[in-house]
């Protein structure tokens, strides 16, 4: 058996996780019911919420090694839009754990049934804590990894050593980021789930059990802003990208006054235009002024070397010469002086 590429081995790391995860997803349900069934909802919610990351992770990685022949890139961005999809789906798992605790402060002081069985609330926070302890070392590697197999349809591309230090992350890194964001927010509500459970053994003939309730909320708080500022990178970067805007080491008005000053065969430079298709692959568009045809011939190659220099991956320039132009405006202004002066006098 030949050896898997970097997407095969992706796509069996999720498909391993998804299925632990939904094993593991039936037991937390049946126990839940059991113990209590008013907090069924909101882990309903954290558990599908994990599943579907997986199945956005996997389909993405699928779809970036299609062809496609309405695109000439392919699905080049197929993995930043399942990132994307897969932050949104942190930061609105955020918000339902967010309401959840503003209820649980709300009845604190109310009645609760977690006394009555707290090893079966134990039992389901330490089994979904070794299922997403399991998919934080699964997906560790790939969120971190400096060179990852790229789809078919992708053109590989070395940026230069100046720009290697400020180089943005590969789609393939994004996609794994997500799942792996998604592992260690379920990690840290198990362990949100184990330590109030922990603190009620140890005091559990505490008189103000009132306050034993608010433990869970807070740290249910607590999670959330862990889990936004950890997400918040990723969510922006691609949005960016999807967005069609360019990473911050790309100095648009830095390139064109470098470039003005390098070539003096140059004149101008006009409607410059520079966008991220994904990773390092930046892409451009330029119309570029050459003081004459000669300059334009001795320095073509040159110019584009210098934008692969600065990190753009691939650039489409219009070239224009000022020279022809000075050429079409005198002939222009030759031939209205003579239809001037040939005019016949109406007087």
């Amino acid at each position: 058996m030949g050896r898997l590429s970097g997407n095969q081995r992706r796509c069996r790391r999720l498909i391993s996780m998804f299925w632990l995860k939904t094993i593991v997803y039936f037991l937390v349900v049946e126990i839940l019911y059991i113990a209590n069934p008013g907090t069924l909802k909101p882990d309903n919610i954290q558990i599908l919420s994990g599943l579907a990351t997986l199945v956005v992770a996997f389909m993405s990685i699928k779809i970036s090694s299609k062809k496609c022949s309405r695109s000439t890139f392919g699905w080049a961005r197929a993995e930043v839009l399942g990132a994307f999809v897969n932050a949104v789906f942190l930061v609105a798992l955020c918000f339902s754990i967010t309401v959840d605790a503003c209820r649980r402060f709300y009845q604190a002081f109310q009645p609760g049934n977690i006394e009555d069985r707290p090893c079966l609330f134990f039992l389901h926070g330490v089994s979904r804590l070794f299922v997403n302890v399991i998919g934080l070392f699964l997906f560790r590697a790939g969120a971190n990894a400096t060179a990852i197999d790229s789809n078919e349809n992708a053109e590989r591309f070395q940026p230069p050593n100046r720009v290697q230090d400020q180089k943005s992350e590969s789609p393939q890194q994004m996609n794994m980021r997500g799942v792996f964001l998604h592992c260690l927010a379920g990690t840290l509500n198990s362990v949100k789930i184990i330590i109030p459970l922990l603190v009620h053994v140890m005091v559990g003939l505490w008189k103000y059990k009132g306050y034993f309730n608010l433990v869970d909320p807070t740290l249910s708080l607590l999670v959330v802003m862990i889990m936004l500022r950890s997400v918040w990178p990723l969510l922006r970067e691609s949005a960016f990208i999807l967005l069609q805007s360019f990473p911050a080491h790309i100095q648009v008005d830095e390139i064109q006054s470098r470039l003005l000053k390098t070539f003096d065969g140059v004149s101008a430079v006009r409607e410059f235009h520079v966008w991220q298709l994904t990773g390092d692959k930046i892409i451009a568009s330029a119309h570029i002024w050459y003081k004459s045809l000669f300059e334009y011939m001795k320095l073509s190659e040159k110019v584009e070397e210098f934008f692969h220099d600065e990190g753009i991956h691939s650039i489409t320039i219009q070239s224009e010469f000022v020279e022809s132009l000075n050429v079409t405006l005198n002939r222009s202004s030759s031939n209205s002086t003579q239809q001037y002066v040939e005019e016949p006098s109406t007087l």
